[in-house]
């Protein structure tokens, strides 16, 4: 008897010659044999199919007598179907009728948003956060944020030999990341079929853990004032 793997190996070889040379993935051969094991589910399911009515035997030639033929059973008498209303019935509150721009409609509906599910505009974050990835470097802050440094203050200790009322603790620059990273994207007309990527593309970036902070920032299409902006400008953008 085969081996399952064999039988595997079988099938993906099948699968690449119908498709022109282009193997499957083990995504799609897992797929393939769920959807197999249901069809099979199913069949059993539904049970073998009805035997066929048995057919009346043929007259006795020596006799000439035809058989009784089979009492047919009695046909379900069909009620009346009943008149059809005259009047239009109302339509159910559940279904939203789509209307098409406010001033081309004669009713005067107010529209509404529809949403509908989109796949992703950034498929494979991953390589880029390994593509940036080198960027991930650490500085001393800045800012005034300090932590305590033990190595320097065990060796002050040591060094010192002062009693454990006197001890000063070493403290040093906390760490933070070197770059700070402003995504910047442009309002215009046509920016709305774009608007998800940037949105996606800020996500992804954020939670690589590679920049101290990312800010997305909108500026419109003819700004007259610098395209970069400033420090505070950025901090009070909205977000993507």
């Amino acid at each position: 008897m085969r081996t399952e793997l064999a039988q595997l190996t079988d099938l993906a070889a099948a699968l690449t010659a119908a498709s022109g040379g282009t193997a499957p993935t083990p995504v799609e051969l897992a797929e393939l044999l769920w959807l197999a094991g249901r069809m099979e589910e199913a069949d059993r399911h539904s049970g073998p199919p009805a035997d066929p009515p048995p057919e009346s035997p043929p007259p006795d030639p020596a006799t000439g007598d035809a058989p009784a033929p089979h009492p047919q059973p009695p046909t379900p008498r069909t009620p009346p179907k009943a008149p059809a209303p005259s009047h239009r019935t109302p339509r159910s509150r559940e279904r939203v009728p789509l209307y098409m721009d406010q001033q081309d409609d004669p009713a005067g509906a107010t529209p509404a948003s529809l949403l509908a599910p989109a796949p992703p505009m950034l498929r494979h974050p991953l390589p880029l956060q390994r593509a940036l990835r080198p960027l991930k470097r650490s500085v001393p802050s800045l800012t005034g944020g300090r932590v305590l440094d033990e190595r320097a203050t065990a060796d002050r200790i040591a060094r010192l030999g002062a009693h454990p009322s006197s001890w000063v603790p070493v403290l040093r620059p906390a760490p933070e990341r070197w770059l700070r990273l402003i995504l910047l994207h442009d309002t215009g007309p046509t920016m709305p079929v774009w608007r998800p990527l940037v949105r996606e593309l800020h996500a992804a970036l954020a939670q690589s853990g590679i920049f101290r902070t990312v800010t997305c920032t909108a500026r419109p299409p003819t700004a007259a004032s610098s395209i970069w902006p400033s420090r505070t400008t950025a901090a009070r953008s909205p977000s993507c």
